[in-house]
């Protein structure tokens, strides 16, 4: 089929003809130009906007800049929160000890009860002792094996940096046998602990506060166990904490008398 001309659509426009076979539409008559000049393809193209022509380079400068101080920013923030997080476990580490070490000095401490044991004389002597360094007593426990019995005759004391006690299920005088001994660590990174033991004067005019007195050194030869025990732990990096406890049961158990308050007339 050969093409016909096709006039020129209304006021002069751009027409187009149908064309035969699988062409569908032709283009407009005579090349891609109409009569006007215009190229029909530049029609189909979006107008670029004004100002679009990109950013200056002093726009990429300061985009990198912020960007650049926000991301030290978060590496900073999050090397923060490493920090935190490792001293929250640190801490927490810490008071698990702290707390360990506290249950033991109240089943050890505050379970003790006064002991007599003969010497090699026949004389019953106590089992207590105490100095500045370490102290020895018998300490009642929960009953778990017969032949272990429900008391414990253990020593405290630091060995190697270590709070350990040393304790038995036999009560000794001097040194007790080495097979018999066990060994629990209270605490580790000690530098050095100390003992102070609550005694009570035997002078009556003062109040019951004014009598109490501390000592360095308990009497050996004395069947009476002290009021309280007062254990300060020097730790390796320098911290000081000290455990006040008093004695569970024996003889003067008690801080003071008490008394009920009279009423007055």
């Amino acid at each position: 089929m050969s093409e016909t001309p096709h006039p020129a659509g209304p006021a002069g426009g751009v027409c187009l003809e149908p064309q035969s076979g699988r062409g569908g539409w032709r283009g407009p008559v005579g090349g891609s130009s109409s009569r006007l000049g215009l190229d029909v393809r530049s029609l189909t193209r979006a107008p670029r906007r004004a100002g679009s022509a990109g950013y200056t380079l002093l726009e990429v400068i300061i985009a990198v800049t912020v960007l650049l101080l926000v991301a030290g920013l978060m590496v900073g923030f999050g090397r923060e929160m490493a920090r935190s997080w490792e001293k929250l476990r640190a801490e927490q580490s810490r008071f698990r000890e702290l707390l360990a070490l506290d249950r033991a000095l109240d089943g050890l401490l505050g379970n003790g009860v006064p002991f007599l044991w003969p010497n090699d004389d026949g004389e019953a002597v106590p089992f207590f002792g105490g100095d500045n360094q370490a102290v020895r007593l018998a300490s009642l426990h929960p009953l778990i094996d017969l032949e272990e019995g429900s008391l414990r005759f253990a020593e405290i004391f630091v060995d190697d940096g270590d709070l350990v006690v040393a304790y038995t299920s036999r009560p000794y005088l001097e040194e007790p046998d080495s097979e018999q001994v066990r060994r629990a660590v209270l605490a580790r990174a000690v530098e050095r602990v100390e003992f102070l033991y609550a005694d009570r004067s035997d002078d009556e005019s003062g109040t019951w506060e004014e009598r109490t007195e501390w000592v360095d050194e308990w009497d050996p030869d004395r069947k009476e166990l002290p009021l309280a025990i007062l254990m300060t732990v020097h730790w390796q990096d320098g911290r000081i904490e000290s455990w006040l406890r008093r004695i569970g049961s024996g003889y003067r158990e008690r801080w003071g008398k008490w008394e009920p308050a009279k009423k007055e007339d």
